[in-house]
């Protein structure tokens, strides 16, 4: 029993150093997902987020298949007769298969990728070229006319058309190519697609056009057809469907056009970004917000996690380590991983971006939005104007929670506050655009205000000073020791005591930008920026900078919160990034000694305790037990009873050089043989350790 007690907790303490260093996205995998293709098993597949290709099962559910560097360009997704999914970025193709992946790379950028119906997979490449992949290599396609196309398809019988915009349509059957060339002018192609009988459906961002035979048979416009196409697929029925941008999915039954948008379907979102008929007649979208599918008149929804999309603007981290987030469509919510709650669903597609989230000392969440600014204490308060006969608050920009509790807003006209009964606002002229762009107190309880002619710094409900020379700072935070950080426009960022300016840094010192976009100070008062251009980190010893080259999904960092954990959260518009950085308070510590490596009968031996709590205030357990020479412990001072020689509160800063543990002399009944003496702190009543086992080994003769 005391064997396995003491296996456990050295498991307890290997764990505890185990801190992930790596960045990790959490986002949801249902939304904006692109080139939707249908597996020979039923199952569909598409890209989604930076990077990640995603199979979906209405039984199943989402499945990360692979990622791909974040900053190769998205080309194509494409699936074989046998069920191999091939995927096409900048300069390679993967190939997915029965859980194994094959990485193919190329020297110039590839442009489209198709599988053909006999196993072979083409892929358009370097501006000019046309590969053919089968037999295990690839291999040039000979006769391909000049400029390589930006999309194809196959008929069932082989029969591959190829299409690039303003120039040709070719057709390849039994190794001969045909040209054709009249009225080729796509614009912006989006997609194509074969029908049952052979004819092309070709959309760009204007029209939607049939082809029969090469020739063009049919064409419409906005007027008469889709508005603004975006993708395009044949169902086995031979219903032709075409999603857009704005206007939900058309269906064309070959006579008329039908409209299917959310508010007569099971579409999550109007704004459709692909779309893939399988053999059995289903049909997938892919929208903005979720996946829809469509079979005999019956929709399905599937939007996964609860959050709209993945574009957050703004992130707050409570003191339940609850982490809220605002989208640029105005939902706001909170992330428990791996859960996403909603608190506020906007309706419409309307922009309506939460730029900033703060919290007060009442336990108010506050969020500031292009329309109003709300707070949310368990259920939401709105608020369009600061007062009766104050200014308006929109396009809200930046929050802070002064010393005293208040709230104040950096709006379109100008400042307020809010002291938790009423408002008081300063109007700005706006009108020549000389508005608060950034906002935050420093530890005298002054309130720094950013503005494009200045820097104005308020104490209550006056302004107190003012530096023009400061103009343009984006963003801006108060470090742990009361130290000011400001982030510029074009000139990077400054450390400024208050008075006067310590340290400039800018992109010769390693930022990724001078343009900054987000400041932020963590428990370690280790200092963050993000910028348009990637995440810049100063440990106080020099400026780290990532990017997409360096592991982030993305490169624009729009807000940045330091949880009290040491946990710091990004909000991108590919989801919420977090960096466990493994910056935790420092832990007590605890060492064992002993007065003599060897003992002998008769004598008395001077045990000695030392330990530190460097951190914070903690309740903690000491244990003190001896393992035995057949390893069983004894436990002091309960024997075979794990008992606390110590139990009460750490408090923090505490240093004891030594305390005297125990005066022993052994039992008679003590075998001979090696000992060790351990020690270890736990968490007051729980066998959870905080710290190492500190041991101190002595031989008994």
């Amino acid at each position: 029993m005391n064997r396995l007690h003491l296996a456990v907790l050295l498991g307890l303490a290997l764990f505890s150093l185990a801190n992930a260093q790596d960045f990790v996205l959490y986002d949801n995998p249902f939304v904006s997902g692109l080139f939707p293709e249908v597996a020979p098993d039923g199952g569909l597949w598409f890209w989604a987020g930076k990077g990640s290709v995603v199979s979906f099962d209405s039984s199943t559910g989402v499945h990360i298949g692979h990622r791909v560097k974040p900053s190769d360009s998205i080309v194509g997704l494409t699936i074989d007769a046998e069920g191999g999914v091939w995927t096409a970025t900048s300069y390679r193709v993967d190939h997915i298969y029965q859980g194994r992946i094959e990485i193919h790379e190329f020297e110039q950028r590839t442009a489209a990728i198709a599988a053909a119906p006999d196993g072979s997979i083409w892929l358009s490449i370097g501006g000019d070229k046309l590969l053919r992949f089968d037999d295990g290599s690839w291999q040039p396609v000979a006769g391909c006319p000049d400029r390589c196309p930006s999309a194809m398809c196959f008929e069932p019988d082989g029969t591959g058309w190829f299409l690039c915009p303003n120039r040709w349509l070719a057709r390849y059957r039994d190794g001969e190519w045909t040209l054709f060339e009249e009225n080729i002018t796509a614009r912006h192609l989006v997609d194509m697609a074969v029908g049952e009988l052979g004819e092309l459906w070709v959309t760009d961002d204007a029209c939607v056009r049939r082809y029969q035979d090469g020739l063009l048979a049919d064409q419409w416009d906005q007027s008469s057809g889709p508005e603004m196409p975006t993708c395009v697929d044949v169902d086995p029925q031979g219903h032709v469907w075409v999603g857009t941008y704005f206007s939900g999915v058309s269906m064309f039954d070959g006579q008329d056009w039908t409209t299917f948008n959310t508010l007569n379907s099971g579409l999550p979102s109007d704004n459709i970004r692909g779309v893939a008929a399988s053999p059995n007649g289903t049909v997938f979208f892919c929208t903005t917000e979720g996946i829809a599918s469509y079979n005999n008149g019956f929709w399905s929804t599937y939007r996964g996690d609860t959050v709209m999309n993945n574009d957050i603007w703004s992130v707050g981290v409570n003191d339940q380590g609850l982490v809220f987030y605002g989208t640029g469509y105005g939902q706001i919510g909170y992330f428990e991983a791996p859960n996403w709650e909603v608190l506020y669903r906007p309706e419409g597609q309307g922009v309506n971006d939460v730029c900033d989230i703060a919290f007060d000392h009442t336990s108010g969440i506050w969020f500031a939005q292009e329309d109003m600014v709300r707070v949310w204490r368990g259920a939401f308060i709105n608020y369009s104007r600061a007062g009766s006969d104050g200014i308006y608050l929109t396009y809200c920009k930046s929050l802070c929670c002064d010393n005293d509790g208040n709230i104040w807003v950096c709006a379109l006209k100008g400042l307020a506050r809010y002291d938790g009964s009423s408002w008081t606002s300063w109007e700005t002229d706006s009108a020549n655009g000389i508005r608060p762009e950034s906002i935050t107190c420093d530890h005298e309880g002054k309130v720094w205000v950013g503005l494009p002619i200045g820097l104005g710094v308020f104490s209550g409900q006056d302004l107190v000073n003012w530096l023009p020379e400061y103009c343009n700072v984006k963003a801006m935070t108060c470090d742990n020791d009361g130290v000011l950080w400001f982030g510029f426009e074009d000139r990077g960022l400054l450390e400024f005591d208050g008075e006067n300016e310590i340290a400039w840094f800018t992109v010769d010192d390693g930022l990724p930008s001078n343009g900054m976009v987000c400041i932020e100070c963590d428990p370690a008062n280790h200092i963050w920026v993000g910028t348009n251009d990637g995440l810049g980190y100063f440990d106080r010893t020099q400026l780290i900078k990532w990017d997409i080259d360096s592991g982030l999904p993305v490169n624009e960092i729009r807000d940045i919160f330091a949880a009290p954990n040491g946990d710091v959260w990004f909000a991108t518009p590919c989801g919420l990034l977090c960096r466990e950085s493994g910056i935790e308070p420092p832990k007590p510590s605890i060492t064992i000694a002993t007065d003599l490596e060897l003992y002998q009968a008769g004598d008395t031996m001077t045990v000695t305790l030392s330990y530190e709590n460097p951190g914070l205030d903690v309740f903690i357990d000491i244990q003190v037990a001896c393992q035995l020479p057949d390893g069983s412990l004894f436990y002091y001072p309960g024997g075979n009873t794990p008992v606390p020689f110590i139990s009460g509160m750490l408090p923090a800063g505490t240093v004891i050089p030594m305390v005297i543990a125990l005066i022993y002399d052994f039992p008679t009944d003590f075998t001979t043989g090696d000992y060790i003496w351990m020690t270890a702190m736990f968490e007051q009543g729980t066998f959870n350790m905080i710290t190492d086992i500190a041991t101190a080994p002595f031989t008994f003769e």
